[in-house]
């Protein structure tokens, strides 16, 4: 926080040493302790242990998605100032493109010409009305995220070298890509940087993550149930290619190898999946195949996907959906350890929600819902505290769907309305650089789950969310090397709502803010007769509290407690 005032332990502040404790990589594949902590002897209490650094903060668990399919800036679709404005003000970090299995029909050159290229992937099914790669470029631009790109697996792995030019490259660059086993010249690094400036961009953007493959387990060639398009069902050829000379087809390796010949600092994903021996041992064979080189292993997790339980209530996602992120990290770090041992190879979630089954219009109705938002502010804090290394939402609009239902955090085709989920970025967003202990006495599964932080300038977080009925009163403290720390100053980011099938949210106290939220700023906390706990603060029913703390040593003489103001 701004202006916060530091704790000095002997002439260092407190600040500098959790900083001194911490790291902040941008990608992390370290797994942080419990921080729920229970504590049954301190009923309505929460300490925060400013001195206990648990890890981290990834800002890359602030990520979302953005299929192309809601259409170019020729739409007026990315391109729209206020869809810009409302992208930019939830602070989303990365943004994956273009869109779940289209990453897998998507050609980029005959999407970004707008007609298919001879002897390179076709736009999908004549696509020409989707975003192209140069309407991403603008949007990251305008919005300042960053992009995460999957890559087509049926395509050749010198076309995928040539989007990483177009997006990386520079114009000077005279490095040869060279000709494809389809007979396709992609010639070189800087004939793609100049398409790309000739689309207005002459800097490049520099895509740092991609993903090679969307779900490629669930080919609809191989399994009943499939869904995706790809040519082949075994993990192995995924990862290896097959055939030789004009009939090899490109695995994992190849696009890993001819990708960073372009561009060095570029990460690439494999796709693997959530329980590593489903769909013929597939994600055992991508770790033992691919762990030599791969930049993280992807997943996605759609918790209430199956028929049957149906998650048809609010409560049942707010409360069943807490713990599943560990029993995923735990399942996947047994076969890291096995069978890629020493990698310490991060986990991204590229894609997680409720569901996204059209046969469960109940559950995904949930999306535009308080309860969708608690889910996903839960999910981004055990994330977080099982050390993830990314996690994108699905998604950050996409229009309604044949079920009438909008998976988006900005309803595209509802005049940009924005759902109660939308809030959750902006909130987590404030939470800091690095997570800290805390205890508490509350149940985290169906009471209140608590997170706390610091900020790069000093100040100490706190983030609860409420997942009853009833307010949560509790007394909160922050405690020090040496003792209690006195709270001098802070301020509150809130999401309230009427109640958990609420699609309408109050944030920090207004129902309408503006496009770039600046009519909502955080809430005060009013100083009143000094005191080292701030007493009985109240989280509302169903609500997302951020808690942003100034604190100094109790050697300091002048202090005062804080009650929040209301509005």
């Amino acid at each position: 926080m701004k202006n916060g005032r530091y704790c000095r332990l002997g002439g260092i502040t407190l600040g500098l040493l959790l900083l001194l404790l911490t790291a902040s990589p941008q990608l992390s594949a370290s797994v942080a302790p419990d921080i729920h902590r229970q504590s049954p002897d301190a009923d309505h209490q929460i300490t925060i242990y400013a001195n206990q650094a648990i890890g981290p903060f990834n800002p890359n668990l602030l990520g979302s998605n953005l299929p192309a399919w809601i259409g170019s800036e020729k739409t007026d679709r990315l391109a729209n100032a206020q869809f810009q404005q409302r992208v930019k003000a939830t602070g989303v970090t990365l943004l994956r493109a273009p869109g779940s299995s289209w990453g897998n029909q998507y050609g980029w050159l005959s999407c970004e010409l707008g007609v298919n290229q001879p002897k390179t992937q076709p736009c999908g099914d004549a696509w020409f009305w989707a975003a192209r790669p140069s309407d991403y470029i603008g949007l990251a631009k305008a919005t300042d995220s960053n992009l995460m790109w999957t890559v087509n697996p049926n395509g050749t792995a010198k076309e995928a070298a040539a989007l990483v030019a177009f997006f990386n490259g520079r114009i000077d660059d005279n490095t040869r890509i060279g000709i494809d086993q389809n007979g396709f010249d992609w010639q070189t690094v800087g004939a793609w940087a100049q398409l790309r400036a000739s689309r207005g961009y002459t800097e490049p953007l520099g895509v740092q993550w991609w993903q090679v493959g969307n779900e490629l387990y669930g080919n609809k060639n191989c399994i009943a149930s499939g869904w995706e398009i790809y040519w082949t069902c075994d993990a192995d050829e995924y990862v290896r290619g097959k055939g030789v000379g004009v009939n090899h087809r490109d695995g994992f390796i190849d696009f890993n190898t001819a990708m960073k010949a372009v561009d060095s600092s570029i990460q690439l994903g494999a796709v693997g999946w959530i329980s590593q021996t489903q769909y013929n041992n597939w994600g055992n064979k991508v770790i033992a195949g691919a762990g030599e080189v791969m930049g993280f292993y992807t997943v996605h997790h759609f918790p209430f996907n199956d028929a049957a339980p149906i998650a048809s209530t609010g409560q049942q996602i707010i409360t069943q959906a807490f713990g599943t992120w560990q029993a995923i990290k735990t399942d996947i770090d047994g076969a890291m350890k096995t069978l890629a041992p020493g990698k310490n190879i991060p986990i991204a979630v590229t894609q997680y929600s409720l569901a996204t089954r059209a046969t469960l219009p109940q559950t995904n109705k949930l999306h535009l819902t308080t309860a969708y938002a608690l889910f996903m502010a839960d999910s981004i804090g055990q994330m977080a505290a099982q050390g993830y290394g990314m996690a994108n939402q699905w998604n950050m609009a996409s229009g309604d769907d044949i079920t009438d239902t909008d998976f988006g955090l900005i309803r595209i085709d509802h005049q940009l309305q924005r759902t109660p989920a939308y809030y959750v970025l902006p909130i987590w967003g404030k939470f800091g650089s690095a997570m800290l202990g805390v205890s508490h006495s509350f149940s985290a599964a169906n009471q209140l789950s608590v997170y706390a932080g610091h900020t790069v300038d000093g100040a100490i977080t706190l983030l609860a969310i409420n997942k009853t009925s009833n307010n949560i009163s509790s007394n909160i403290s922050v405690q020090g090397a040496l003792g209690p720390l006195f709270i001098n100053a802070g301020d509150a980011f809130t999401l309230r709502s009427t109640g958990l099938d609420d699609t309408a949210a109050i944030y920090n106290g207004v129902a309408t803010p503006a496009d770039d939220l600046s009519n909502a700023p955080p809430l005060p906390l009013v100083s009143q007769n000094g005191q080292t706990v701030l007493r009985d603060y109240t989280f509302a029913p169903y609500s997302i509290t951020l808690l942003r703390l100034s604190t100094q040593s109790a050697q300091v003489k002048s202090f005062m407690p804080l009650v929040q103001s209301s509005r």
